[in-house]
């Protein structure tokens, strides 16, 4: 009886090791997004260590990392990607002034999800309230579809590609310069 407990002290010696010291598993590689999020906490520590402006430098970080993206993309691909993006902060903050509804202005104004400066963000709040408004629609909407692109080019607005957009049935047409300027309505709608 004794070699019989003996040995199954043995074993759970020998099973506790194992499991305890030599079953555990390296952590998993960081990811794509881990990474990026580690680099903008990063810059951002690294501003406000030295007394800078935290959400600038963080603003540009982002930015170059979507202009990488989409360098290479052709006109209208950019605009496709902005429109889309438009369209879903729009229907997403409706006229509430929440962060989607401040986003969708951002990239009605300037094709990006963030103005930082303070004065330029309220212009491109009031420019894009004022722009729905030219079409009755500054109201909450259910439902959008966005036509593909159409290369165009005027004398007065330069080169952009210009979308038919059905919201809530009702088509329009908008303008997407390739430029960094304001969206603006197009055709006849």
């Amino acid at each position: 009886m004794k070699k019989l407990f003996a040995v199954l002290i043995v074993v759970g010696a020998i099973l506790f090791v194992r499991k305890h010291y030599y079953g555990k598993q390296e952590p998993a590689p960081p990811t794509k997004a881990e990474q990026t999020a580690e680099a903008i906490g990063r810059v951002a520590r690294k501003q406000i260590d030295s007394g800078g402006d935290a959400k600038s430098a963080v603003a540009s970080l982002l930015g170059s990392l979507t202009k990488g993206r989409v360098a290479d993309a052709s006109p209208e691909q950019k605009a496709k990607e902005r429109v889309e993006a438009f369209m879903g902060y729009w229907q997403k903050g409706g006229v509430s002034l929440n962060d989607s509804e401040q986003a969708a202005a951002c990239m009605w104004a300037r094709g990006v999800v963030l103005i930082t400066d303070k004065d330029d963000i309220q212009d491109a709040v009031n420019g894009f309230d004022k722009w729905r408004r030219e079409r009755d629609l500054y109201h909450a909407f259910d439902s959008y579809a966005i036509g593909p692109p159409q290369r165009r080019s005027d004398a007065g607005r330069g080169d952009y590609t210009a979308f038919d957009v059905i919201i809530d049935g009702t088509k329009y047409e908008i303008g997407v310069p390739d430029t960094s300027n304001p969206m603006f309505w197009s055709g006849a709608s």
